[in-house]
């Protein structure tokens, strides 16, 4: 329990600050093997109000997904549904497929 805290405490900071913080008095309370990376920057400003290792490559975690879900309902609308649908090519003889099942999602975000 201690940990979600921590996120919840990193987050209200940051959010209450207009100014760069120091966050090194966070990073302490990290769990062991845990790592952070951080970077805060206003809408339109030329640099960061907070940088913290912004570079360092990491996994992605599933914070990051709030971020794509976020995106996708600005672009797309609350509306929109990606639709999935089967089709055959092929015959059916006695209830069986003779040929191909297709799937065809429409939620591929390739072009």
């Amino acid at each position: 329990m201690r940990f979600p805290r921590f996120i919840i405490g990193l987050t209200a900071g940051i959010a209450l600050s207009a100014q760069a913080a120091n966050i090194d008095e966070y990073i302490n309370q990290l769990p062991a093997g845990a790592n952070l990376a951080f970077m805060a920057q206003k809408v339109g400003a030329s640099t960061p109000e907070i940088d913290y290792h912004s570079q360092q490559m990491a996994l992605p975690a599933s914070t990051q997904k709030v971020i794509t879900a976020l995106a996708a309902l600005l672009q797309l609308g609350p509306d929109f549904r990606f639709t999935t649908t089967l089709e055959t090519k092929g015959s059916l003889d006695g209830g069986v497929l003779k040929g191909d099942l297709i799937a065809r999602f429409g939620g591929d975000p390739t072009p």
